[in-house]
C-alpha cells in the first residue's frame, strides 16, 4: 500500500468515526425509538468494522513510510550534488525531519 492511501484510509476512518458517534449520540427527528436504535445499532456495525481495519492500515503506512525513507533523491544525481554549493533551500537538512519531531500515535 502506498504511504497516501493508507493514511487517508486512518483519515476517513476517524471521520466516520466522528459522525456515527454523533448518530448514535443523537436521534434524527421523525423516527421512532426502534428506527433509532436499529439506526444507532448499524453505525455501531459500521464503526467496528472500520475500527477493524486501522491495524492494517498502520502497518501499511510504517512499510510505505520505511520504504519512503529509504529511497534515495531521483531529482539530484550524485554527480550534480558533489559539484553544487549547497544553499538554505538545496540543502540535505530540509530532506530530514526537524530535531524532536515524533511519528504520530495512532490508538488502535
Amino acid at each position: 500500500m502506498r504511504l497516501q492511501d493508507c493514511l487517508g484510509g486512518i483519515n476517513d476512518i476517524v471521520t466516520r468515526k466522528a459522525i456515527f458517534g454523533d448518530i448514535i449520540a443523537r436521534p434524527a427527528r421523525g423516527l421512532s425509538e426502534g428506527q433509532s436504535r436499529r439506526r444507532a445499532f448499524a453505525a455501531g456495525l459500521i464503526m467496528g468494522n472500520q475500527q477493524a481495519r486501522i491495524p492494517k492500515l498502520v502497518a501499511g503506512a510504517r512499510k510505505a513510510h520505511s520504504l519512503f525513507d529509504e529511497a534515495k533523491p531521483f531529482w539530484k544525481s550524485p554527480q550534480r550534488r558533489a559539484q553544487a554549493q549547497p544553499s538554505s533551500t538545496d540543502s540535505e537538512r530540509d530532506l530530514v525531519p526537524a530535531a524532536g519531531v515524533q511519528p504520530l500515535a495512532i490508538e488502535s
